[in-house]
């Protein structure tokens, strides 16, 4: 609403109060003046003409507020303002209804491995795979031990007939090759006489070790269990019926680093180094001795041997007797 216009015009008879609201209704409004009495309402005089405009009277109290007028056009919306401050944390809603599935997303990156799970229980043997190709032939094993002796096997078919031995000869003789030609015998009498087999002699070696550095006067060489074997003990010796046993050399092994080594042979508890020179001697690695005379041997003697002087020396260590067997 329109605040209303004063206008005051001062005549000589009246004062004229023109009111204007600005919605082109106009009051008017007459007070007497001061001079005489009120006379009678006279006929309205012609309209004067429009006086200057008064000076703007003072402020009026605003009036009632008026009933709203009708909605104006929607203006252009406005530039967005600042952000305001994030409000708090309303309270969690009630889930609503599950949404249609959306569209395949794109496969993310790989996470990282999470910890080892518990074993689960075996699944049930699958089919046999196709067998497949030949590997490459692996390095040849180890000897396998010696099995046992199979079954002895059919007899075969009989061989062709040999020479055999021919006919003749005479008792104590000696089937004796003539030449390089095959079954080109003669029987004949051997060097030995008639006897025949006075002949025959072999030689068997009897050793014994030491695993650890020599000791001088020491009964230290073990016959194959490693333990040292006592002066009054030893291997005992079988000279077969009809023949003669002798220790006829002596030899030794040893890594002596400095000094001499000498190792003799004890027989049922007597040494026969100093006395019969039964006895070997080295300096450096080995060492033999043939020149002594042959000593005999029977059925049942003890034959051992002791360390007499040791140098300085490091393991392994052997000795050996050498035994001869000849017929008589």
């Amino acid at each position: 609403m329109t605040d209303p216009v004063v206008k005051i015009v001062t005549r000589s008879d009246v004062v004229v109060v023109e009111v204007a609201n600005g919605l082109g209704d106009e009051a008017l409004v007459t007070a007497p003046s001061s001079s005489g009495a009120m006379g009678p309402q006279g006929e309205p005089g012609p309209e004067g003409p429009q006086g200057p405009i008064g000076p703007a009277g003072p402020q009026g109290e605003s009036g009632p507020t008026g009933p709203a007028g009708p909605a104006g056009v929607q203006g252009p919306e406005g530039p967005a303002g600042p952000a305001g401050e994030t409000g708090p944390q309303g309270l969690q809603g009630e889930a609503g209804p599950e949404g249609p599935a959306g569209p395949q997303g794109a496969t993310g990156s790989d996470g990282a491995t999470g910890p080892t799970g518990p074993t689960g229980p075996s699944g049930p043997t699958g089919a046999p795979g196709p067998e497949g190709p030949a590997g490459a032939t692996g390095p040849e094993g180890p000897v396998g031990a010696t099995g046992s002796e199979g079954p002895t096997g059919a007899t075969g078919p009989m061989g062709i007939p040999g020479e055999g031995v021919p006919t003749g000869g005479t008792a104590g003789q000696v089937l004796q090759k003539v030449d390089g030609t095959d079954f080109n015998t003669v029987w004949a009498t051997p060097a030995g006489g008639a006897g025949g087999i006075g002949s025959i002699e072999y030689v068997q070696p009897v050793w014994a070790e030491e695993n650890s550095p020599l000791g001088n006067g020491a009964f230290e060489w073990a016959f194959g269990n490693g333990a040292n074997t006592p002066s009054n003990s030893g291997v005992t010796i079988y000279v077969p019926t009809g023949q003669e046993c002798h220790i006829v050399a002596m030899t030794a092994t040893t890594n002596n680093n400095s000094g001499t080594s000498i190792i003799e042979c004890y027989v049922n508890g007597i040494g026969h180094g100093a006395s019969a020179g039964v006895q070997v001697q080295l300096s450096g690695r080995s060492g033999v001795n043939d020149g002594f005379a042959p000593f005999a041997i029977s059925t049942g003697d003890r034959l051992n041997f002791r360390t007499v002087s040791a140098g300085t020396n490091t393991a392994p260590n052997t000795v050996c007797a050498f035994l001869r067997f000849r017929s008589i």
